[in-house]
Parts: structure tokens; sequence; C-alpha cells
């Protein structure tokens, strides 16, 4: 990630998805070890996940105890990584290993320079994506209702403005009327749909969002969905 220079958008050339995916990790990790004030503490929804990391962890430390514990209170990177090489000469589960890449990552003096993409938000959000991705403006490509890939693809093209968007581009019926409004700068209302929908409903009304609560792991032996 963080691949932006004076907040311009690099021009470094495209790579693989698995490739600029690996070297956000490694970037993030220069900066977990050499800026960390540059990173933003977790708010209460992040710090949950974060929580249940953990747990998944202990689990599995459960379902595998003959695993090996590398870098359990141990705050020198170099340490770790030198007792990882070791470790993986027992052919067992490592838990807390480091890895040389990452640590060649993280003594460089300059993060890795990764143009923004999908792997800001892919496979976690990264905590540096308002960071990185400050030059961007209002209503921006990336601001297209499920079209993340179409965004940076847009990005490579030099257009970074909703209302820019070349009229040959495909765009589902949403993200037409996402350029539509940000030319016009009037909101789009569909009275006829709204109305429709409206009296349909019979009260009293109950709302349950199926997002509204989720674990990394079962709280139930019994459920596996």
């Amino acid at each position: 990630m963080l691949g932006f220079d004076d907040g311009l958008w690099t021009s470094t050339p495209r790579q693989a998805a698995p490739l600029r995916a690996k070297a956000a990790t490694k970037a993030s990790s220069h900066f977990r070890y050499n800026a960390k004030d540059l990173i933003p503490e977790p708010d209460a929804q992040q710090q949950a996940v974060f929580d249940q990391g953990h747990g998944v962890g202990a689990l599995t430390k459960e379902l595998y105890p003959d695993g090996v514990e590398v870098g359990e209170n141990i705050t020198d990177l170099e340490e770790t990584v030198r007792l990882t090489r070791e470790a993986l000469r027992t052919r067992k589960p490592l838990f807390e290993a480091a890895l040389d890449d990452q640590f060649k990552v993280i003594r460089r003096p300059q993060h890795p320079d990764v143009r923004i993409g999908p792997q800001c938000r892919d496979p976690y959000p990264c905590p540096l994506q308002d960071r990185c991705s400050g030059f961007l403006p209002l209503q921006s490509v990336l601001d297209l209702y499920r079209g993340t890939k179409k965004g940076f693809g847009l990005l490579d093209l030099g257009v970074t403005l909703l209302k820019d968007i070349p009229d040959d581009t495909k765009l589902t019926t949403s993200q037409a009327i996402q350029k539509a409004t940000a030319i016009s700068g009037r909101p789009h209302v569909n009275h006829h749909a709204l109305a429709g929908f409206l009296s349909g409903l019979e009260y009293p009304l109950h709302f349950l969002g199926f997002e509204t609560f989720g674990t990394a792991t079962s709280r139930k032996l019994d459920v596996s969905r």
C-alpha cells in the first residue's frame, strides 16, 4: 500500500494482483515498525476484530498443541527471525513467527512504492487508506457502487471524478445514476418506486440486519455457517 508521493498517485507500472497484495502487506509492516505514529488507533469495532483474532490464535494453539511458540515476549525482530529459522527445522506449526522478506522490508529506509489498489481493502482494510488516498477528490471514481475494480481501472486512465467517466465506460444502473447526479449536481429520487415500496409496508415494523452479529468463529459448536 502507500503508493503515493507528495499527494500524487505514483506511476509505478501495474503488477499482478497477488504481487500488489503481497507488496501492500510489506508496506504495512514497514510502517508498523518504523512509523507507528502514522497508524491511527483502532476504533471499538476494529478492536473487536483484533480481539477475535487473538481468540482464533488461542483456538489454533488448542488444535495444534505440539506447535512451537516463536515470538512470545520477544520484541527484537532479528531475534524472532533467527528463532523462526530454527523452529522451521522442527516441521511443526509455528506461532508468532517472522519472515525474512518481511524483515528486509522493515529495515528499508523508505516504504515500498506501491500504488493504491484493491489490496488496500482486501483481504482487510488497511489503516493507512486515508493517508494514501488523500489526493482523491470528493465524488471520485472509487465511490462507484460495487465498482472498486472499475474505479481503479479508471484511475489507471487518469480519470478521478465521477462526472468525468468516459461515455463509453460500461456502468451498472446504479453507477450510471451516480455519474448523472455528479454531473447535474442534483439528487436522484424515484418517487414512483418509493411510493410503491412504502405502500406495501405493514406496521409495526421490525428490523434485523444479517451483518449485525458476526464472529470469526462460531460461538456454538453445532453451527457450521
